[in-house]
């Protein structure tokens, strides 16, 4: 485990078949090597590898959890589905699935004189974001701005009825198809709280994806949780993101090519006057 959490894959997945070559049927080294394999991308080693952990340990919640995602990447998507279920499991060692609701989960069954409650979970698409006290307004519908904090499209739902391509999607819910990671890459580790949204954005339309707005899918947001300054830590991560968001982007003409604002260039000086007013 040491090996695996310093990075050094090859190291843990030598030690891990080491292990079980002293002890065929040690079930945590079978999941720590299914789960080093699927870290190095060899998701059909990683299948076979966790469905023999789990041959041993059927109720193993996490060797689920981890095959689910070996299984989708490989386009097996019924067998994935299947076990993607067991991140509701409460013997999962890590919260993937956060909402507590209550009844009984709908399996297709019909459902005469009753409601059911469907949800979106995590999230390139993106949905359109109603306001949570005022439902028939749309508080995300598309975006404008990006710097120095994101301006949206906003008002009545019935404005927004069509699907729509969009500049750059918002962070609170967006879908991504697994081909788009694999050409660009992950989200950028130097932003932290703002502006990661825009610049996978501008990163995937640069390599020649599009973003669209789903309007037909649609969730509430408790909008300006983000926007609270009370806290002087998640402050100063703000104003680090603001700045580099304005290094990466701003004085490039690729930028102006992507963005909203190239309907009003501005000059580098009025680019670096922005930034300073971001921070205050």
């Amino acid at each position: 485990m040491a090996y695996h959490g310093a990075g050094q894959l090859g190291d843990a997945i030598a030690a891990f078949k080491q292990a079980l070559v002293l002890e065929p049927d040690f079930v945590q080294a079978l999941y720590n090597l299914g789960n080093a394999q699927l870290f190095q991308g060899h998701c059909d080693q990683a299948i076979e590898t966790l469905n023999q952990c789990l041959t041993l340990d059927p109720d193993y919640a996490q060797a689920h959890w981890n095959l689910s995602h070996a299984l989708l990447l490989s386009g097996l998507y019924e067998q994935g589905w299947t076990h993607y279920a067991w991140r509701r499991h409460p013997n999962l060692d890590i919260q993937i699935y956060p909402y507590v609701l209550k009844g009984t989960a709908w399996e297709g069954h019909p459902f005469p004189d009753q409601r059911l409650l469907v949800h979106f979970e995590q999230g390139y698409g993106d949905s359109i974001q109603l306001d949570s006290e005022y439902p028939d307004q749309v508080i995300w519908g598309g975006s404008l701005d990006a710097f120095p904090s994101g301006r949206h499209q906003i008002g009545p739902v019935a404005r927004f009825a069509e699907p729509r391509q969009v500049l750059w999607a918002n962070g609170a819910c967006m879908i991504f198809r697994r081909e788009m990671i694999q050409d660009i890459g992950l989200l950028d580790k130097n932003l932290i709280f703002l502006a990661s949204d825009s610049d996978y954005s501008f990163t995937a339309r640069a390599r020649g994806w599009e973003l669209w707005c789903i309007t037909a899918a649609r969730g509430r947001h408790e909008h300006g949780a983000s926007g609270a300054v009370a806290d002087p830590f998640i402050q100063n991560l703000k104003i680090k993101d603001t700045i580099y968001f304005g290094k990466k982007w701003l004085t490039g003409d690729l930028y102006k090519d992507l963005s909203f604002e190239k309907h009003d260039a501005k000059t580098e000086e009025q680019i670096m006057t922005q930034l300073r007013q971001a921070l205050i």
